[in-house]
Order: C-alpha cells, then structure tokens, then sequence
C-alpha cells in the first residue's frame, strides 16, 4: 500500500529522528561506568604507577572508604563545550567517602556521541566536608590532601561519638525488578542535650545529607537509574520551621518510596549502607543566620561526625 505523500514524509521524519537518536547514544552507562573505574592511573597522572583507578582510590594511598559512581552528561559545566566536531565531553563523577571526609570527582572519559574515546583525562577532585577545601587538580597530590585534613582535626573532634543513631528499615527482605522498596530512615537523639537537625538534610544526595551507598554481597559498588542528587536552597533568616528540634531520646524520620531499578540493574543481593552529614556549616549559620534564635542554639552541622546506619541487605529477584 502506498501512503499519502503527507503521511510519508512525516514518516520518513519520524524514521531519521529515531536513526538519529539511535546515532547519539551507542553506549550504555554501566559500561562508561566500567571503564572509568578500569582506567590506567598512570594515564591520568604521569607521576603515579599504573593501577586501576578504582583499586588506587580504595587500596592505594587514598584509603576511600566508599565509592559511589555515574555517568554526567555535562561534566558539572554549566556551559560545556563542544569539540570541532560539535560532539559535547562525557564524563563520569566519583562521589567519595573516607571517615567523615565526603567531595566527588570529575573524570573526562569521551564524549556524548561517540561514548567512551580518546585519551582519559582527570579534571578536578573536590573536598566538601568536613569543610570545603577546594578543588584538586593532580591525581596524586589527592592522598595528602586527605591526610592533612585528618590531621588538623583536633583530638576531640576524632574522640567525640555522634550524639545521634540513624537507622534504617525496609518493608521487606525480598524485592522483585519491578517492585519498590518502602523504606524508612529515623535520626535518634542519644544524648543528653537537644540537637536541631536542617530540615533538608532529609532529602538524598550522594555527598551530603542522606547519603545511600549499594553494594554486592562481595563489596563492590552497584548504581541503578537514579541519581540521587538533591540540592536544596539554602535557608533564610525568619524560617522558624528550617530547623527541627529532637529532644533526648526523640527521634525524626521519613518514608521513601523508592524503585528497585533506581539502585540496582540486575537481580541479587545487595547491601545498602545510609550515612547522614549536615549540608549547613557553623559559618553560614554565624553570617547568614546570625540575627536568628537558631544562630545560639546546637545546630547538627558539617563539622559534625557523619552518623552511619547498620546495613541493611536486601534480596532482589528478577
């Protein structure tokens, strides 16, 4: 049969858009993801010897506790900027943890046509808490950093345990692909004084805030579909609700519903680790905050020891 010319050549558009789609993305993220943590540190920094850059974050003079990893699109650029070929850069952000020292990093694995290709490059490492130190730009310069801010930490900030206990809960064990996971997460005040808590520390984000990190059985770190990336607005002067009060023994919670895929690919079992950290410094409290009743009163803040939950493990079928 043959179609109205009309009809024809809105197919024969809709056809060109779907090829060009198809022509766009020829990659999948797992696999960015997958080669980004492979890739040869000697490659990035021309002092380092060659290891994989995963096994030199976690078993290498760094001593990273926890490893989160995605795809970004953008590269965290505003503006990024396209090559001669008017292709955009790709690249993968390394969310970190070691002990309570939390940032990301940014490394430049191709580009958005063409995925993975050409030489890898690392752009910039990033200290956030427990107070923002700037960005770094030498791979190998990294561990020091991280030493350097462990060591100027003073004794009773290392022998202070956190006056507060996060746990977390999930409605059930067993999960399909297709289900979502109802789980819980609660602040207790385990101390012997009140403590206020920002009110959106309770939204998740890979850094800061409520933070998830998932694991196989074995340790190795998983993502899903979902990238966990909440960035609030920061509070303002005569908001008496940004903060909320937990008495001793008081606790505050929310309940999330959350879909396997976003945290998983396949079927498994898997580990999920919760840490909360504060988004506010004493230093925004004391400047922007300052004519506030909040600015006098035990605000939970970066300064603060991260709290880390129990784990929780979950099995998921397919």
């Amino acid at each position: 049969m043959r179609l109205p010319r009309p009809c024809l050549i809105l197919f024969m558009a809709l056809n060109a858009a779907a090829l060009s789609t198809a022509q766009v993305k020829s990659y999948t993220d797992d696999a960015v993801v997958q080669y980004a943590k492979s890739v040869d540190t000697a490659k990035l920094d021309s002092t380092l010897a060659s290891q994989r850059l995963e096994d030199w974050l976690l078993r290498g003079p760094a001593r990273i506790d926890e490893l989160n990893w995605y795809v970004s699109r953008d590269c965290d650029l505003k503006y990024p900027k396209p090559d001669a070929d008017g292709d955009l850069p790709l690249c993968v952000k390394v969310g970190f943890r070691r002990g309570n020292i939390t940032g990301f990093g940014v490394l430049r694995v191709g580009t958005l046509k063409r995925g993975v290709s050409g030489q890898p490059a690392f752009e910039y490492l990033d200290v956030l808490r427990p107070t923002p130190v700037g960005s770094y730009d030498k791979l190998s310069n990294f561990p020091g950093y991280l030493d350097s801010i462990s060591r100027f930490q003073t004794p009773s900030d290392a022998k202070t345990e956190p006056a507060l206990q996060l746990t977390v809960r999930t409605d059930q064990q067993s999960y399909r692909m297709s289900d979502t996971i109802k789980m819980e997460t609660q602040l207790l005040n385990t101390g012997s004084e009140d403590v206020y808590i920002w009110e959106w520390d309770f939204c998740w984000n890979f850094a800061r805030g409520l933070s998830m990190y998932v694991t196989t059985r074995e340790g190795t770190a998983v993502q899903g579909d979902f990238l966990f990336d909440c960035v609030p607005p920061p509070p303002k002067e005569g908001n008496v609700y940004a903060f909320i009060k937990l008495e001793p023994g008081r606790l505050y919670g929310i309940a999330d519903g959350i879909k396997v895929t976003d945290i998983v690919s396949k079927p498994g079992e898997y580990d999920i680790s919760v840490t909360y950290s504060s988004k506010i410094s004493r230093s925004f409290i004391k400047e922007f905050l300052k004519h506030d009743p909040i600015s006098t009163l035990p605000v939970w803040t970066m300064e603060q020891p991260a709290v880390n939950a129990p784990k929780v493990r979950i099995i998921v079928k397919p």
